[in-house]
């Protein structure tokens, strides 16, 4: 998942709110953010509801990187 995206070095935003992320693809999204460090994604609304998984993606919440309100 999001592996087309790791090849646009010039993406830099990128908003996927309101749509059903699972867990599995928190973890496709915290390797597309390593692999791109200028990007920056709008995950707001997306209802997860696993706290662990959402713990894995705090650093990158810290950094300003990942939105997640209303999660």
């Amino acid at each position: 998942m999001f592996n087309e995206l790791r090849e646009l070095r010039q993406l830099q935003v990128i908003d996927i709110s309101m749509n059903p992320i699972t867990e599995k693809c928190l973890d496709s999204l915290a390797a597309l953010l390593t692999s791109n460090p200028n990007l920056v994604v709008n995950a707001q609304g997306n209802n997860i509801k696993n706290k662990f998984a959402l713990r894995k993606m705090q650093s990158y919440e810290f950094e300003g990187r990942l939105n997640l309100q209303n999660m």
